[in-house]
């Protein structure tokens, strides 16, 4: 037993000390997922709701039947409730790496994304560093 006011040299254990940043990372972690999967289900339902989402061009035509009108909006999956678009669409991205096909390419939007993505990066650091050029051009007298 130690007598009060004594100082003891000993370390007190790894997880005493880590365990409350360990519950605020957790806790941390666990708010950023809710958000981002709240963001992104109000994003796709702002996306759903918006005027034109399902009309396609095809559907215009007046030499269509109402049996080929039916098979485009199928197409689109129109006759599929919001959640269930949404939880299909999180699972083929993140167990399949699928994120679907571009409607007017006709090609995969990964294959698309692969191609786009050196010029964008290029694009990103070329504008990332004249903003810190002209930033410190304006901050320094």
């Amino acid at each position: 037993m130690r007598e009060p006011g004594s100082f003891s040299m000993a370390a007190p254990w790894p997880w005493t000390i880590l365990r409350p940043y360990c519950k605020s990372v957790i806790s941390r972690i666990g708010t950023l997922a809710v958000t981002v999967l709240l963001g992104g289900f109000l994003t796709a339902v702002l996306v759903r709701v918006s005027p034109g989402f399902l009309v396609d061009e095809r559907e215009l035509d007046p030499r269509l039947s109402a049996a080929s009108r039916l098979s485009i909006e199928q197409e689109h999956g129109a006759n599929r409730n919001i959640l269930a678009f949404y939880f299909d669409r999180i699972e083929r991205m993140v167990l399949h790496g699928d994120m679907g096909n571009s409607p007017s390419l006709n090609r995969p939007i990964a294959q698309l994304m692969r191609e786009r993505f050196p010029v964008t990066f290029q694009l990103m650091a070329a504008g990332i560093a004249g903003g810190w050029s002209l930033a410190f051009l304006l901050a320094l007298p």
